[in-house]
């Protein structure tokens, strides 16, 4: 037991810095894998995502552009075809919304969604610029004034408009 080295452990063990995997274990012994960064396991971007709309779901490749996006849901959504693509949003889940994407943010939301994200579709509805429409009087005799009383200067003379203001008419 002359062995220096021996000596060296016999003595209280030196102070260390925790790690998760010894470097005694790591790789093939014991089948532990060797630590690595969290970030050089994770994908860039998602393949795939899953396109919902009005309860149906298809996984569809993941568009590299907005417009891409858009191609392919209206290829796994056939009853998107005849609308304009203006009409055609797509969503993804917010903390407590959904969140709607626009175009010029696609790729950044792209890198952050995991594989197989649910991205709902959604159709926005027509918007009518034609003015309101009023109910007109069924005939123009019906309303002469902008006024609620009956217009009596249409009555004959002086006494006309006074029977008619005192209800003698």
């Amino acid at each position: 037991m002359s062995d220096p080295t021996y000596a060296l452990y016999q003595s209280s063990p030196p102070q260390t810095v925790y790690q998760p995997y010894p470097f005694a274990i790591c790789g093939n012994a014991l089948g532990i894998p060797p630590p690595t960064m969290i970030g050089s396991e994770l994908p860039a971007s998602a393949e795939l995502l899953t396109y919902s709309l009005a309860g149906k779901l298809a996984y569809v490749p993941a568009g590299k552009t907005y417009e891409e996006a858009l191609d392919h849901a209206v290829a796994a959504f056939p009853s998107l075809k005849p609308l304009e693509r203006s009409r055609i949003s797509l969503h993804v889940a917010g903390r407590d919304a959904l969140v709607r994407v626009t175009g010029g943010a696609w790729s950044s939301v792209l890198k952050d969604l995991p594989k197989y994200e649910i991205v709902t579709v959604e159709i926005e509805q027509l918007v009518e610029d034609a003015p309101p429409q009023y109910d007109m009087p069924k005939t123009s005799s019906d309303k002469l004034s902008s006024s609620p009383y009956k217009d009596v200067r249409r009555r004959r003379g002086v006494f006309g408009w006074l029977k008619t203001l005192f209800g003698k008419a």
